[in-house]
């Protein structure tokens, strides 16, 4: 097996798509669950959290990477820093 990773850039959006396929439970959480306030993300849906993500992608952040093996994506992990994570909570702040 050949695996390489890669920050998630606009050049590779659309591995990304091809990974969270309309066949993919992803495709109504684009990762952004983490990233958006409680009412942020009710107010959003799937298609809306895509381009939530692609906003950050198309400011030159890379806010995960990809897994591929043998060229093709095969995984997806969301890294950012905490403070881009507005749903997590933390009791001491």
């Amino acid at each position: 097996m050949n695996l390489a990773f890669h920050p998630l850039t606009s050049e590779r959006w659309k591995d990304l798509e091809e990974l969270f396929g309309e066949d993919s439970i992803c495709r109504s959480c684009w990762c952004m669950w983490w990233r958006l306030s409680s009412n942020e993300w009710e107010k959003r849906r799937g298609s809306d959290r895509k381009e939530a993500l692609k906003t950050i992608v198309n400011q030159r952040k890379a806010p995960g990477i990809i897994a591929y093996s043998d060229g093709q994506p095969i995984a997806w992990c969301s890294i950012s820093p905490r403070e881009e994570f507005h749903n997590l909570k933390d009791p001491e702040r």
